[in-house]
């Protein structure tokens, strides 16, 4: 029998249970980064250095991009024919050629890439290239802004209108940033509508309305002859929610008001030109007007006979971005525009808000004076951008373009042989270091550069809405997408004015970097292929744990994409938006510009 043990119990050391050294409390591994739970408004993931890379690896959208090209999960899409510019003395004529590629991610659960080519015979020539800086011993300065600066001999003036647009010489590709004139002094100053609160000094003049103002006067014999009117009786209030639109962009030479603060120069402009073409637009399109060539659209009116324009616009400019130019003198108001010599601007198609008749005294060639009546066409509130140029022989015989050294990019034509695959004519290479490699040589001649968009978020930076779209196994999507609206990593609203006009419908968040990149994605790296381009490997692979998770993920995802096919066949008509959206960012509109385009979208 077991001794018994005395009544004050055991006196050995009672068992501790071990401190548990897990993190995981959810059951699933979490990510190296710093993932806040409280995800309100404000708050950030911070990702690890291996995570950002992994993200931004063009390895991953390459191999992506050939595997859609390789199993063939793509449409095509009808050719569209348009004009680049339109309305500016050096447009010219473009062709859309495009694939849809099915996916979750969308209403119409299709994705849009659209390749643009420059019709035969249209080609502009943009300026000879006269020198390059890209020493990176003597350009230091430069390499830290990460800037190529190209000199060029006889610019074409349409470079002010290229900013974040390609350019080409033919082999070696890239974007521009900004263009200075023969002086190396800004030539263009690209000026929004007021953003915030209108300048403390204005408001005794103008009181808080930023907006702009619109309205073209047409004689009323005009208007009564035509055979719109005809068919409605003569009744003007039958323009009322048509088009108008002023093809001939215009150009002023003053301005009615300046003002500054530490940050921002604002500018009045009161324009009233006479004599201005105009027209309304017979809008019977699915896509918005301004993407298709407009002087082949029917026209409800058009004239230029004794026409009168009245724009009365409210802009404003940065100075950050243009100081570092002028060295260590202050770059005040008067120091900028002392250098305009030109104020240009063009406004997109507008909608006709109102209808009314106007009359005034008009002194005739015999000394007398006689009642005149006009139509006036009033636009509903608009945004456009205003472009202070500096150009004017002799600051524009030559300019500087400061390219962004992360764009370049290098085709070459493939040679015919057995080694090269069939279909192949040539091949691009995105990992062009401009500092090293040979790039933009002296003497030859500049051209736009053909482009690849795509509508996804990974091209666009963007995210278009999602009303009606679920994800995969019916679970309902996030309200961002859903209804996508200004976030903590949105633009500054200087940099997003018109984009914050159309919250809903899309909002970005793309940095400046972003917007002056080579753009790349996994469907714009599948049309690439299609086409005959053979896209080289990127350097860039991802970390090893990465690339094998990589490897299951994308076998899963493709997988499924037939199932997407399904889907794309029934819902790819459901909406233009994301059709709009591919075809505005190959057309180099301004966010303001995109914005129009998006809220004339047929849903």
């Amino acid at each position: 029998m077991p001794r018994k043990k005395n009544g004050l119990g055991s006196f050995s050391p009672a068992p501790v249970r071990g401190a548990n050294s897990k993190t995981n409390v959810s059951g699933v591994k979490k990510a190296a980064g710093s993932y806040p739970s409280n995800r309100r408004y404000g708050t950030l993931a911070l990702r690890t250095v291996i995570e950002s890379y992994d993200l931004n690896s063009r390895w991953v959208r390459w191999r992506k991009g050939y595997e859609y090209f390789s199993k063939a999960f793509y449409t095509n899409f009808q050719t569209l024919v348009t004009k680049m510019y339109q309305g500016q003395a050096d447009s010219w004529d473009i062709e859309f050629t495009g694939y849809k590629f099915p996916t979750y991610n969308a209403d119409s659960a299709t994705h849009y890439v659209a390749r643009k080519t420059i019709m035969p015979g249209q080609t502009p020539n943009l300026g000879t290239i006269t020198g390059i800086d890209n020493d990176a011993n003597t350009d230091s300065a430069n390499k830290a802004e990460r800037e190529i600066w190209l000199d060029v001999d006889s610019p074409n003036r349409i470079l002010n209108r290229m900013l974040l647009d390609r350019i080409s010489d033919g082999e070696n590709e890239a974007t521009i940033k900004y263009v200075l004139n023969s002086h190396r002094y800004p030539a263009v100053y690209l000026a929004k509508p007021i953003s915030g609160d209108m300048p403390e000094a204005w408001k005794p003049l103008y009181g808080e309305d930023t907006g702009s103002i619109l309205f073209v006067n047409v004689p009323l014999t005009t208007v009564v002859g035509t055979q719109f009117m005809i068919e409605n009786d003569n009744n003007i209030q039958a323009y009322v929610g048509l088009t108008g639109y002023l093809p001939v962009p215009m150009e002023a030479n003053k301005l009615s008001d300046i003002t500054e603060d530490a940050d921002n120069i604002y500018t009045h402009m009161v324009h009233t030109p006479i004599n201005q073409k105009f027209q309304i637009l017979d809008s019977e399109g699915a896509l918005p007007d301004a993407i298709y060539n407009i002087s082949l659209l029917d026209k409800l009116l058009d004239t230029d006979v004794n026409t009168a324009v009245g724009v009365d616009v409210l802009m404003e400019f940065p100075k950050e971005p243009y100081q570092r130019f002028f060295g260590s003198q202050y770059m005040d108001a008067l120091t900028a525009l002392s250098q305009v010599d030109t104020i240009f601007y063009a406004v997109p198609p507008w909608t006709v808000k109102s209808v009314g008749y106007r009359y005034r005294w008009e002194l005739q060639p015999g000394g007398s004076f006689e009642l005149v009546w006009y139509v006036q066409f009033e636009a509903a509130p608009f945004k456009n951008e205003v472009y202070y140029e500096a150009t004017k022989s002799p600051r524009f015989d030559s300019c500087t373009l400061l390219l962004t050294d992360y764009s370049f990019t290098k085709r070459t034509p493939l040679p015919q042989d057995p080694y090269v695959p069939k279909g192949f004519s040539s091949a691009l290479n995105t990992d062009v270091d401009p500092w090293m490699d040979e790039t933009f040589t002296a003497g030859g001649n500049l051209k736009p550069a053909e482009m690849y968009t795509c509508s996804c978020p990974d091209y666009a930076k963007a995210q278009l809405r999602m009303p009606g779209g679920q994800k995969q196994g019916g679970k309902k999507r996030n309200r961002q997408e859903r209804y996508p609206l200004p976030s903590a990593l949105s633009r500054q609203d200087v940099e997003s004015v018109g984009l914050n006009s159309v919250a809903g419908i899309t909002q970005g968040w793309g940095t400046y970097k972003d917007r002056s990149d080579f753009h790349f994605c996994k469907h714009t790296a599948a049309a690439m292929f299609i086409d005959g381009i053979k896209l080289k490997e990127p350097s860039d692979y991802p970390s090893l744990d990465s690339r094998e998770k990589f490897d299951v993920a994308m076998e899963e995802e493709f997988d499924k994409l037939d199932e997407a096919f399904d889907i794309q066949v029934r819902r790819s008509e459901i909406t233009t938006t994301e059709i709009v959206f591919a075809l505005a960012q190959g057309l180099n509109l301004d966010e303001i510009e995109m914005a129009n385009l998006l809220l004339e979208t047929k849903f």
